[in-house]
């Protein structure tokens, strides 16, 4: 399936009738070209421009936070702001960025990413992905119903573990709706 930036590889089917196709598609006659072509036809709606768009900062730190650390309340006032770079010897970097959204805008939510190494990104304290490799071109990746529930009006916070990210280490996360 293609996703919202074309990466047919970066979007997660959220039904079971998207992962085999919908009632009444055949294989046999349209393959994957018709499937894919339904999709094209969906725009790409900015609900939270990426760090970089918004020319915003992550707050960040190398040391372990502690268990609560991608949840919206954690106090990260001591955190350092700006562009995360690793420490020596650092195994983990985390880091947060919050944003405001309208939940009521937000009925298929994705997240607007791209990055370099492994890492985990939550939404509100709930996971949404886990990656490898690297990404430099940005792509969708789908939000899970439970993550995606979580969304409220007011302060949201998209939360990022890159594991073993090297000396410069390179995420930029927005969120998308993809209709």
């Amino acid at each position: 399936m293609v996703g919202p930036f074309g990466h047919w590889v970066n979007v997660i089917p959220k039904a079971a009738e998207e992962i085999y196709a919908p009632p009444g598609f055949s294989w046999d006659k349209y393959g994957l070209r018709e499937r894919n072509r339904r999709h094209e036809k969906k725009r790409i709606l900015d609900v939270v421009p990426t760090i970089t768009e918004a020319n915003s900062q992550w707050r960040w730190t190398g040391a372990d936070p502690g268990e609560n650390w991608a949840q919206p309340g954690l106090d990260d006032k001591a955190w350092k702001r700006g562009r995360p770079v690793a420490e020596k010897d650092a195994k983990s970097l985390w880091m947060r960025y919050d944003f405001d959204a309208d939940p009521a805008a937000v009925t298929d939510p994705y997240l607007k990413a791209r990055w370099n190494g492994p890492f985990e990104i939550y939404l509100n304290g709930v996971p949404v992905k886990q990656v490898s490799g690297e990404f430099p071109d940005y792509c969708g990746l789908y939000v899970p119903p439970g993550a995606a529930k979580t969304l409220s009006k007011g302060r949201n916070v998209i939360a990022v573990k890159a594991v073993n990210p090297g000396k410069k280490p390179v995420i930029d996360v927005g969120v998308i709706e993809w209709r």
